[in-house]
């Protein structure tokens, strides 16, 4: 799944299948303007019932981080 962020707030999300192996990964696109993306196992999104408009905290996520 592809987390789209702006300023902290999830304004986009795709929900991507399951990787079949031997065909080429896509590429994905915001329609809406973003400044951080989160790239999560395919169905995590759903399963941590993330949607659009949720604020996400990622304080603390960069400490070791080069």
């Amino acid at each position: 799944d592809i987390l789209f962020l702006a300023e902290g707030k999830l304004v986009e999300l795709v929900t991507l299948p399951a990787e079949i192996v031997g065909q080429p990964v896509p590429s994905y696109t915001s329609a809406a303007v973003a400044d951080q993306v989160i790239e999560l196992t395919a169905g995590s999104a759903n399963g941590l019932g993330l949607k659009v408009g949720d604020r996400i905290d990622l304080t603390g996520l960069t400490e070791g981080v080069r």
